[in-house]
C-alpha cells in the first residue's frame, strides 16, 4: 500500500515515468493489485501508450468489475484508440455504476453524436446537465443536437443557457448564429 501511495504521489506532481515504474514493480508483486493497474493504465495513456493502457486497464476490470472511474478511463483509451462503439459501452457502464458521472455523461453524447445518434446524445446531455446547470460544454452540445433532430425551442433554449455563461465564446456564438440562420 505504501507504494502504491509513492506511485500516486509522483502521478500527481507530474513525475509519469517514474509513477509508472513504481507501478509496474507492484504489478509484477501482485499481479492483481487493481489500484496498481488501473493508475497504470492511466499513466500509459497520458504518456500516449494507448496500447500498454489497453492492456492494463483489461488487466484492471480483472480484478474489480465495478469501478466506475475505471470503465471510463477504459472508454477514454477506446476514443483514442478509434473504438467508438466499445467506447460507448464503457461509458455506459461507467454510469450504469455511477449515474452521477457527469463527465461520463457528456462523453458518452459525444460517442453517440459520432456514432451518427443525435436523440440518444441528446439524452445524455440532458443528464450531464441535470448534474451541472452550468455545463457549458454539454449545453453547446445539447443544443447541436436538438438542433439536429428538429427541436428548435429546444436548441434554443440550451445555446442561450450556454451563452448566458460565457457570452464571449465564440463556438457558442457561432452554433447558436447557425441555429437563427436555420431558421430565418
Amino acid at each position: 500500500m505504501r507504494r502504491y501511495n509513492t506511485a500516486f504521489q509522483l502521478y500527481k506532481v507530474g513525475q509519469l515515468e517514474a509513477a509508472l515504474a513504481d507501478c509496474i514493480k507492484i504489478i509484477q508483486d501482485t499481479p492483481e493489485y487493481f489500484d496498481a493497474l488501473h493508475l497504470a493504465a492511466v499513466l500509459c495513456s497520458r504518456l500516449g501508450r494507448m496500447d500498454q493502457a489497453l492492456n492494463y486497464i483489461q488487466r484492471a476490470h480483472q480484478s474489480n468489475r465495478s469501478n466506475a472511474a475505471a470503465h471510463f478511463n477504459h472508454g477514454t483509451i477506446l476514443i483514442a484508440l478509434g473504438q467508438l462503439t466499445e467506447a460507448a459501452e464503457a461509458m455506459q457502464r461507467a454510469v450504469s455504476l455511477e449515474p452521477s458521472h457527469q463527465s461520463a455523461w457528456y462523453h458518452l453524447g459525444k460517442l453517440r453524436m459520432d456514432l451518427q445518434q443525435p436523440l440518444q446524445a441528446l439524452q445524455h446531455f440532458e443528464q450531464a446537465i441535470k448534474l451541472n446547470r452550468q455545463f457549458v460544454d454539454a449545453l453547446d452540445k445539447a443544443g447541436l443536437c436538438a438542433l439536429e433532430i428538429g427541436q428548435i425551442d429546444q436548441a434554443e433554449k440550451y445555446f442561450k443557457q450556454a451563452l448566458t455563461l460565457y457570452p464571449e465564446q465564440s463556438d457558442l456564438l457561432s452554433n447558436y448564429g447557425i441555429l437563427l440562420y436555420k431558421t430565418g
